[in-house]
């Protein structure tokens, strides 16, 4: 009978030990699977980091801010400048809150937002959000309901003028709604469609062709630029050959002069340089010409010369007495 209660107590401890194995890391798993479901756009390198993170806060006893992704420690120090801070725009300030709160005009602030405010765009838009029958949700982003749509900082004021750009200047359909959309040609444009089209039209002013895409691409010849860039084709083309190069364009708009490629006008330099050598040898100083460096002059020296053939880019070294193009 004392063998079967021993043997009976072996098997319990053995299996609460086994739960508890199973457990743990099923805990961890968890964790990990439900920070990925708040983190979607996070890689699983990242949500392990974040997770190793959060397990950090606790053990420095700081509190997860989730919707912020940091760790939140209280310190005294900037709860009393936060105080001050809060107390200055006539808000109340909370002693008991481990969050930083402050309440402003019947407005809750958290984490020191209300220093981050332009309180008279922030008021403002506050009784424009009121005048036009809407719900203002204020917030960091200065956020108003109307028409069970959110929009923020002031865009709900441009309504309709938006509204008769994208059907009376472009033919498009008006879909409103918190991103402001037109649908223009089968294509929706969230609030964007006159910068879209002015970029298309300087794009076909080059002999473009308009790819639009998220940096506004056009293809001029067989190189494809983005953001406005083949609006410096015709100024690096005139460089360039004002260089003595044969100008190739391209990205970072290529030029060849001789039997060396450049980019991005940096062949401006080399006709500088020269220039500058012819400077340095007049005035005494020896110049090296492939480290474009003069040595043996003042410092003064260089910064006039610096200043006459506006090089920019150009450095001191004290220990050599040197003027160097960099």
């Amino acid at each position: 009978m004392k063998k079967n209660k021993i043997f009976i107590i072996i098997l319990i401890v053995f299996l609460v030990i086994l739960g508890a194995w199973y457990l743990v890391p099923n805990v961890s798993k968890n964790d990990i699977s439900n920070n990925k479901e708040s983190s979607n756009d996070l890689s699983s390198q990242e949500v392990e980091a974040l997770s190793r993170w959060q397990s950090k806060c606790q053990e420095d006893r700081g509190t997860w801010v989730k919707d912020r992704q940091f760790c939140h420690i209280y310190n005294q120090e900037r709860a009393e400048l936060l105080k001050e801070s809060c107390e200055g725009l006539s808000g109340q300030w909370l002693p008991d809150s481990r969050k930083y709160e402050c309440k402003i005009n019947g407005e809750m602030w958290q984490y020191g937002d209300w220093e981050m405010i332009n309180w008279d765009s922030f008021n403002r838009n506050k009784q424009s959000c009121l005048e036009v029958d809407g719900t203002w949700l204020g917030g960091i982003d200065e956020a108003c309901e109307l028409n069970g749509d959110t929009f923020y900082r002031g865009i709900w004021e441009n309504l309709e003028a938006l509204q008769s750009s994208c059907i009376n200047e472009f033919g498009g359909e008006w879909l409103g709604g918190e991103n402001v959309e037109c649908k223009i040609d089968d294509v929706i444009y969230p609030g964007n469609w006159v910068q879209v089209f002015s970029l298309e039209d300087s794009c076909e002013e080059v002999g473009g062709t308009w790819l639009a895409g998220d940096n506004g691409q056009c293809r001029v010849g067989s190189y494809i630029y983005e953001n406005q860039a083949w609006e410096r084709l015709e100024e690096m083309q005139i460089s360039c050959e004002g260089s003595g190069g044969i100008f190739k364009g391209g990205a970072k708009f290529r030029c060849d002069i001789g039997d060396t490629v450049y980019y991005n006008k940096n062949w401006e330099r080399i006709s500088k340089a020269d220039t500058m050598g012819q400077s340095c040898k007049a005035d005494g100083g020896t110049w090296e010409s492939e480290a474009r460096t003069c040595s043996g002059l003042s410092l003064d020296w260089c910064g006039n010369i610096n200043e006459e053939l506006g090089l920019g880019g150009l450095g001191w070294k004290n220990a050599t007495l040197s003027c160097y193009i960099y």
